[in-house]
């Protein structure tokens, strides 16, 4: 089993990345399904699929989510957090953390085996993004793991989170700064964990989606035909993913793009310091413009 798993902070551009990904034949987007299904917080918010149906009402997600394990949602739920990824891919952890976490990654097992055998897919598309999660799957016998890691510049993930959108709050730039750095550092960790791994920045994917995703079909060595995308536009059908932003349920023609986002100098000017080291590393300009 191939898993295609998009990691990267918040607002990153994985939604319209798997979404693309799930249009090519063999590739089966399930957005979220990691967290989602293991994570009692984010399930309880009652999201629905992305076809529009409730989960346990969806033909594709009703019978797949009655098999997880409670015991291991609730587990998952306290112990599957970015905090905690030292802790759980160390060698010496606790037995009885050891022994929970086995029991984790059989009952994660079970759950993309039933996905798999119910799609016959090839690849399956996980854009959960927390790098715990991806390192839970890394860890299921006879799983390939590959991990597209999407990072985005900033200060615009930050003009992003400032407003709220559909069920997403909004949240402030100094604690988008403080995600946006912690999980793009752990997800470059995931690098020793996967079967292949491959960091692209959301800005180049705009300007040449076609051959970003041909380095992803690279990536997974799978081979598909891209004729839903013609230049910065693509027709997506219905597909059903968990949870991700609003745009999930969006289907027919969109068009690739980087919409203006509006910040102040002084807030613009903070998020750059605080996020220099890594603007270097990622190599993002010093100075952003005001759009």
């Amino acid at each position: 089993m191939k898993i295609l798993y998009i990691a990267g902070s918040g607002r990153c551009g994985s939604t319209l990345v798997a979404r693309l990904l799930g249009e090519i034949e063999g590739f089966t987007n399930v957005g979220e399904a990691s967290r989602y299904m293991f994570n009692n917080k984010m399930s309880s918010r009652g999201l629905p699929c992305s076809c529009g149906a409730s989960v346990a009402e969806c033909d594709f997600w009703s019978e797949i989510i009655s098999q997880v394990p409670e015991d291991e949602r609730e587990f998952a739920t306290r112990a599957v957090r970015i905090r905690y990824l030292p802790l759980l891919a160390s060698k010496t952890k606790p037995r009885k953390l050891q022994e929970r976490m086995e029991r984790l990654v059989e009952a994660t097992r079970d759950i993309y085996a039933a996905l798999q055998h119910r799609e016959g897919s090839r690849v399956m598309v996980d854009s959960s993004k927390n790098p715990a999660n991806a390192y839970i799957l890394s860890q299921i016998p006879g799983v390939r793991l590959f991990v597209l890691h999407l990072v985005r510049d900033p200060r615009k993930v930050a003009a992003s989170w400032r407003k709220p959108k559909g069920y997403l709050r909004g949240h402030s730039p100094l604690r988008v700064t403080s995600w946006w750095w912690t999980y793009n550092l752990a997800s470059e960790r995931l690098r020793k964990y996967a079967d292949g791994y491959q960091r692209i920045r959301y800005e180049d994917f705009v300007r040449t989606p076609g051959e970003t995703l041909s380095k992803v079909l690279e990536l997974v060595s799978e081979a598909g035909e891209l004729a839903f995308l013609d230049g910065d536009r693509a027709v997506i059908g219905t597909q059903h993913m968990l949870a991700g932003n609003p745009d999930r349920s969006d289907t027919g023609q969109v068009t690739i793009s980087e919409p203006p986002r509006p910040m102040n100098a002084a807030l613009r000017l903070g998020v750059s310091a605080l996020a220099l080291p890594m603007l270097l590393r990622y190599r993002y300009p010093l100075l952003h413009p005001a759009t």
